[in-house]
C-alpha cells in the first residue's frame, strides 16, 4: 500500500480551495462585467428607440405644418412627445392665440399642456402673461425674471395637489426678436437633465 502524505494532501486541497475562490471570485467580476454592459446596451437602446420616436412625431409634426394643420393641435403632439422622452414629467407650450406674434399681451396666450389639468390653464397663463409683452423682455432679464416664473408656476401646481419639483423653461423669439412662445417641462424629480 502506498504511503499516503499528509502535507501533500493538505497542500493540495488548499490549493484546490484557493483556485476555486479564485474562479468564483473572476466569475463575480465577470457576471458584474456582463450586468454593467448589458445595462449599458439597455440604455442605449431606449435612448436609440426614443431618438427614433422623436424623430418620428418631429417629422409627422412638420408634414403637418407643411399642410396648414391647426397649430395647436400640432403643439399638443409635441408637448406629448416631449413627455415621452423625459420621464416624470409634464410639458407645456404657452403660444399666441394667432400663432404668430403677442402683442401686449393680447390676445390671451394659449396653453398647451395636455397631461395638466384644464382648470389650471387660466391660471397659468395669468402668470405667464407679463413675459410675453414684446420688447420687455431682455437676455438679462430671462434669466432674473426664470426663478420668479418658476416658483410662481410651481405654486399654482403644489395648491392643486401636484407634486413637480422643478420645471424648465424656454423662451422661443420670432425672427424679429419678440417672445414667440414658451415651452415648459414639469419635473417630478429635480435631478432629471432636460436637453
Amino acid at each position: 500500500m502506498p504511503r499516503v502524505d499528509l502535507d501533500t494532501i493538505t497542500w493540495t486541497l488548499l490549493l484546490t480551495a484557493a483556485v476555486a475562490t479564485g474562479a468564483a471570485f473572476w466569475a463575480t467580476v465577470l457576471r458584474f462585467q456582463v450586468q454593467a454592459k448589458t445595462s449599458d446596451l439597455r440604455l442605449s437602446l431606449e435612448a436609440q428607440k426614443k431618438a427614433h420616436e422623436f424623430d418620428a412625431v418631429r417629422n409627422d409634426l412638420l408634414e403637418n405644418i407643411a399642410q396648414n394643420s391647426p397649430l395647436p393641435q400640432n403643439m399638443e403632439k409635441l408637448a406629448l412627445a416631449i413627455e415621452r422622452q423625459i420621464p416624470d414629467s409634464a410639458c407645456a407650450i404657452v403660444m399666441p392665440a394667432d400663432g404668430k406674434t403677442f402683442t401686449n399681451g393680447r390676445p390671451c396666450p394659449v396653453l398647451i399642456a395636455p397631461s395638466l389639468p384644464g382648470e389650471l390653464h387660466p391660471e397659468i397663463v395669468s402668470a405667464l402673461g407679463p413675459m410675453f409683452n414684446p420688447g420687455d423682455i431682455s437676455d438679462s432679464e430671462i434669466g432674473l425674471d426664470d426663478k420668479s416664473q418658476v416658483t410662481s408656476l410651481l405654486g399654482i401646481l403644489w395648491a392643486s395637489g401636484l407634486s413637480f419639483c422643478t420645471a424648465h423653461t424656454t423662451i422661443a423669439f420670432s425672427g424679429s426678436g419678440e417672445a414667440a412662445g414658451l415651452l415648459i417641462v414639469f419635473l417630478h424629480r429635480s435631478n432629471t437633465t432636460v436637453l
